[in-house]
């Protein structure tokens, strides 16, 4: 039986955004995301709405694109990975102990 209450993640079509992430590290006891997922995380928020966009029909990808530069995407794309990379060793490292899948007391 799983002990996790789903009503604490957000149901307001935050799906992986800051908002969400947050809420995410909080329930599982990891610490400061926006500190593990610099410097992407003050572009999630963003990659996520053109992310919408273009998956809705609002946008193409070539509406979305054109506002990057080649350079910006390649960086964007570096940053991105090794952000998450970074944030996944850091959940690999808690999830390492007990302590992290035990209930608070």
């Amino acid at each position: 039986m799983s002990t996790i209450n789903t009503d604490q993640f957000p149901n307001d079509g935050s799906y992986m955004k800051t908002s969400q992430i947050k809420v995410w590290a909080d329930l599982f006891g990891v610490p400061s995301p926006e500190k593990l997922l610099l410097p992407v995380w003050q572009q999630i928020d963003a990659i996520v709405a053109q992310r919408n966009g273009i998956a809705h029909g609002a946008q193409t990808p070539a509406e979305v694109g054109r506002n990057y530069s080649e350079a910006e995407i390649k960086n964007l794309i570096s940053d991105w990975g090794v952000a998450w990379d970074g944030f996944l060793v850091e959940v690999e490292r808690l999830a390492s102990h007990r302590d992290f899948y035990r209930m608070p007391r």
